[in-house]
């Protein structure tokens, strides 16, 4: 009996042993296991190091090819507009040549990086279910530890997945902005050179523009004329007139056919926007500007605008004559407190108002009641006498009609009696005077 004990506990002691020297090589190969990977993945982190090294050697080569190029292209700005032009082209060529070559770096780049990170992601994949060996449930180890120690060696191969998906994602931001940057930096010299040739104004003549006279027209007095390009580098089309009179028509007319008479256009380079285009007689030396359709010479223009500008004072005066602006409120009455010459009921009177043209404005209403009855203190106890004794005309000693009905009853309408500046309301069918007011500037 007391053998048969003793053989029990050697057997265990045995099996004991047994599971721990069993434990002790698993551990170990989970080690060796875990050493060799960690050394995969330090020669792969050196290789994916070299990489971007790589990537830095083909950003700088690309960097100084285009130095390159540019150096080799580069010309003086145009001094004609046909070399202006031409080198607005090649400009734009040289910045879409810089754009195409970043982006199709930009692209190569995301792809070469894209590749790498795919298969290094592959491999992990791979290893973990065809290199990694199983791990074995201990006799004596719970489900949960099993479970637990199974999930913690599949943890650490999706943490480096997710470590180099992040990467990934990192290093293609860094590639886009690195390329960017570089891109704006290389075409920035050139986009200066394009804005400054752009904004030059460059004058052309008659090598390059015609002029076309038309027939005369004498109930008109002026002449068609024409301006077209002879080239396609000068986009130039004016259809306008020269307004002469007859007897200096003729002499106008032979000077052109003697070819005295030549245009001089100021044009963009870059737009192609005509600046400012006149015609010259070397005859006489005038010089005929084209503006609003019309070729006119400079003390013609001068004229113009000295006849404007006495039109405009003599309209300002006129209304000055015609209305009054209050300076306090800038309501604008008319001068004429009667310019209806008659009294109408309420409806008519506001229909009137609002179809009135006067004084060069059709924006004229009836004042409502705390408009009319300030202005009419402005007479006082008498204020239509007052006001026809300084500057207004027609104020009649009657009724007025505002345009502010009476809450109390829609049918009658606010007064404003301009014999002593009562205020009232009386029924809209009564007849009353109208005194429009506009609301000025």
């Amino acid at each position: 009996m007391k053998r048969k004990t003793a053989e029990a506990k050697l057997r265990a002691e045995q099996l004991r042993q047994q599971q721990l020297a069993e434990e002790a090589k698993h551990q170990r190969e989970m080690l060796a296991e875990r050493a060799r990977f960690e050394a995969e993945q330090q020669q792969r982190d050196q290789q994916l190091t070299a990489a971007q090294r790589a990537e830095e050697e083909r950003l700088a080569a690309l960097k100084a090819e285009l130095a390159r190029r540019k150096q080799t292209a580069s010309q003086p700005l145009g001094n004609t507009l046909a070399a202006a032009v031409a080198e607005l082209k090649r400009l734009n060529g040289e910045i879409e040549s810089i754009e195409t070559a970043f982006r199709n770096e930009r692209t190569s780049g995301k792809t070469r990086i894209g590749s790498r990170y795919d298969k290094e992601i592959a491999d992990i994949r791979l290893q973990s279910t065809q290199k990694q060996k199983p791990l074995v449930r201990d006799e004596f180890e719970t489900e949960a530890e099993f479970q637990k120690r199974v999930s913690k060696q599949k943890l650490y191969l999706t943490d480096r997945i997710a470590e180099l998906e992040l990467q990934k994602l990192g290093e293609t931001a860094e590639l886009e902005t690195r390329l960017s940057k570089e891109e704006q930096k290389q075409t920035a010299d050139l986009r200066r050179s394009m804005q400054t040739l752009a904004e030059k104004e460059f004058t052309v003549g008659a090598e390059t523009v015609a002029v076309e006279l038309g027939t005369y027209n004498p109930d008109k007095q002026y002449f068609p004329v024409t301006l077209s390009s002879k080239n396609q580098n000068v986009k130039v089309a004016i259809n306008g007139t020269i307004p002469l009179p007859r007897d200096v028509a003729r002499s106008f007319k032979q000077q052109y056919l003697a070819g005295a008479i030549r245009p001089q256009v100021n044009i963009k380079a870059g737009s192609g926007d005509l600046i400012a285009t006149v015609l010259a007689n070397d005859s006489d030396s005038s010089i005929y500007e084209y503006h609003n359709g019309e070729f006119i010479t400079v003390a013609e223009r001068k004229r113009r605008v000295e006849e404007a500008e006495r039109a405009e004072r003599a309209e300002r005066a006129e209304r000055e004559r015609l209305i009054y602006t209050d300076p306090q409120s800038g309501l604008q009455w008319a001068r004429n407190g009667n310019i209806a010459g008659k009294a109408m009921n309420w409806n008519d009177a506001m229909a009137w108002a609002e179809n009135l043209d006067y004084a060069g404005y059709s924006d004229w209403r009836l004042p409502t009641k705390e408009e009319f009855e300030t202005f009419a203190k402005r007479g006082g106890n008498s204020p239509s006498e007052w006001f026809n004794a300084n500057g207004f005309s027609g104020v009649q000693s009657n009724l007025y009609w505002s345009s502010t009905s009476y809450a109390g009853n829609s049918t009658y309408a606010w007064i404003v009696f301009m014999i002593n500046g009562y205020v009232d309301y009386f029924n809209k069918t009564n007849n009353y005077y109208v005194w429009p007011v506009r609301s000025g500037q």
